[in-house]
């Protein structure tokens, strides 16, 4: 290949110089057919230049070279008044787009016109000297100047890129776009066992998107008319988290009742400035952005963006929050079918129920909650009063149907979302997160009532018994896995009282380090 462009390289050049020697020649062309032809030859190159914006083959700008040097000398040359579409012509083969070697270009025109250039004249030394020097001088201006500008105009492509490059790093990274920051936010949120770790990843990705911003999670709680604060992090989250706010006529309330996305500006504006999440935080924020946390179908929670800059959330920013938001539903959704999963394995073969073990693992769970926000939290076991009667006198299949019927009287008192474990042959345990003793004691009532008043039949007998209830609370993380055995030490205090009864115990502080 380079042998064969050096032939054509060859070739243009003594055609070139032929062109030239002719047309300055005594006899050569006149000049109208000198500018005739010098006008079909650049229309030509100009067709070339326009038909071709990419880059060239070797063949096409050895061929355009030629046209360019022939145009040019046919109307005078190196000084001529087309002298400019030599220069114009080797810009554009420097081009990044053309991609065409203007300094070969150059040094082939080059030696073309300091063909031509000496091949005019008269031959004594000192005009042949002249003309050699001149001649010498215009063959190295040419690839000079081609390299002038493949240096120049390479540097100028470049730093176009980086400039168009650099901004979208910037808002990739910043604007949350996916690439491998929120790749890596994936990964970390598919990896976490909790909904503290969770939250804890999306809370501080977002809060990283730009300075400044305040980034605050939250989530709706049991009763539905507060939002629980899981995690804040910026200059307006001091006291946030761990708190418990009111629903209101907060940006964050109407994002959790409406299910949709909320963009607010000049927040301290007028006399009553806007309440971001609510009454108990502090004020400050000018602006803010908020996304609903969404979990089959139903709005759980929101992750709110404040800002003190009046310029508002940039919208990158609010579109990184909507991604983080649905990335957190997505997650706390898989978490929960996760936890369904377990409770699914190891339950009680007669009623169905999870297992003491699921008791326990609920229980570590539960105590994230009191650490955190400072909740009681209640355990009630209760039994069935002389199931040991019912056994001997009408079999152990009846004792087997009124455990079934105990288990479904507990769990239409309970309700659906309390956790309800067989934890023993004739114990059944209850978890009520947020109860203290009064209103344990008020569920253990209910039970004991309930039962005493609800006879069933087996086979064609009808029959009743009676149920005995023990409690215990306590708002001490440390020892919350102790209240299992401790309310089974208030179900054994009530039974001695008698049938029907029910005793809840509390656990202070000083007991539970008392009993580590």
């Amino acid at each position: 290949m380079k042998a064969f462009r050096f032939v054509l390289s060859a070739l243009g050049v003594a055609l070139l110089a032929a062109v030239s020697l002719r047309v300055t020649a005594p006899g050569g062309l006149p000049v109208w057919a000198a500018w005739a032809c010098s006008g079909l030859l650049t229309a030509g190159v100009l067709a070339i230049v326009v038909l071709t914006p990419r880059r060239t083959a070797a063949g096409l700008w050895i061929l355009t070279s030629g046209m360019v040097s022939a145009a040019a000398s046919l109307v005078g040359g190196m000084g001529g008044p087309l002298s400019p579409l030599y220069f114009a012509y080797l810009v554009w083969l420097a081009h990044p787009l053309t991609g065409g070697p203007a300094s070969e270009a150059g040094l082939l025109m080059g030696v073309a016109e300091a063909v031509a250039l000496a091949s005019v004249g008269g031959w004594s030394v000192d005009e042949m000297l002249s003309r050699g020097l001149d001649a010498f001088a215009t063959m190295l201006a040419f690839p000079v100047f081609g390299l002038v500008c493949e240096a120049m105009l390479e540097r100028l492509g470049k730093s176009l890129r980086e400039s168009r490059e650099k901004p979208r790093e910037r808002s990739c990274e910043a604007h949350g776009e996916p690439q491998d920051g929120f790749r890596r936010l994936v990964e970390e949120c598919s990896a976490s066992s909790g909904v503290a770790g969770a939250i804890h990843t999306i809370t501080a990705w977002v809060h990283g998107l730009s300075e400044g911003l305040t980034v605050t999670t939250a989530l709706m709680g049991s009763t539905g008319d507060c939002l629980e604060i899981y995690e804040s992090m910026g200059p307006l989250s001091e006291g946030r988290t761990g708190r418990s706010v009111p629903m209101g006529e907060s940006v964050a309330a109407w994002v959790v009742s409406s299910g949709r996305a909320a963009r607010r500006s000049g927040l301290q504006d007028g006399d009553r400035p806007v309440q971001t999440i609510g009454p108990a935080t502090a004020p400050g924020a000018s602006s803010c952005a908020a996304a609903p946390v969404v979990t089959s179908g139903r709005t759980v929670g929101v992750v709110l963006v404040e800002s003190q800059d009046e310029g508002g959330v940039e919208p990158g920013v609010e579109s990184a929050l909507l991604s983080a938001a649905a990335l957190l539903g997505l997650t706390l959704e898989k978490l929960l079918l996760e936890e369904r999963r377990r409770s699914q394995t190891g339950r009680d073969g007669l009623t169905g129920l999870p297992t003491l073990t699921d008791l326990m693992e609920h229980l570590r769970h539960a105590a994230r909650e009191v650490q955190r926000f400072g909740k009681s939290v209640s355990v009630l076991v209760a039994s069935i009063d002389g199931l040991d009667r019912i056994n001997e006198d009408l079999g152990f299949r009846s004792g087997d149907l009124a455990l079934k019927r105990f288990a479904s009287g507990l769990r239409a008192v309970l309700g659906e979302g309390v956790m309800l474990a067989r934890i023993g042959g004739n114990r059944f345990a209850a978890c009520l997160p947020g109860a203290d003793r009064a209103a344990a004691e008020a569920m253990a009532e209910c039970i004991t009532r309930t039962f005493s008043r609800q006879p069933f039949r087996i086979g064609d007998r009808e029959t009743a018994f009676t149920v005995s209830v023990g409690g215990a609370c306590t708002r001490t993380d440390r020892k919350l896995k102790s209240l299992p055995a401790e309310a089974g030490r208030a179900l054994d205090a009530a039974r001695t009282a008698g049938p029907g009864s029910f005793r809840v115990v509390e656990l202070t502080p000083i007991q539970a380090g008392a009993q580590k």
